[in-house]
């Protein structure tokens, strides 16, 4: 636990914060607690897999992964999901996760429903 502390004590590459008030100090630091959180249970949940992978960078990884929207001439849209690299597909199928047009798709009716 004491090394995961420790990545909150870097220098962060950010714009200044300005927090004011104590709610907004308690939500910094709420974010910071949750993003810490995400980033343990990825490195446990490679561990089982045989995927010696640190968060930072499983996270790196998957940062190319991209969903576009193609609007078509009758106002129609048509959500698609980029093509994994093989990299990427290798941690999907160890992890069994689903792939990337499954969650195009569930961002796709939650946009209709907006609509």
């Amino acid at each position: 636990m004491e090394q995961r502390f420790r990545i909150v004590n870097v220098p962060l590459l950010v714009h200044p914060l300005f927090v004011h008030s104590d709610r907004r100090i308690e939500g910094l630091v709420f974010i910071t607690l949750l993003a810490l959180l995400i980033r343990a249970i990825l490195e446990r949940l490679c561990r089982p897999h045989g995927l010696s992978l640190g968060a930072e960078r499983l996270l790196r990884s998957f940062a190319t992964l991209q969903v576009v929207d193609i609007t078509w001439s009758d106002g129609s849209v048509q959500r698609r999901a980029a093509e994994m690299n093989a990299f990427q597909s290798q941690v999907r199928h160890r992890l069994d996760w689903p792939l990337p047009a499954a969650y195009a798709m569930l961002t796709a009716q939650r946009a209709d429903a907006d609509r």
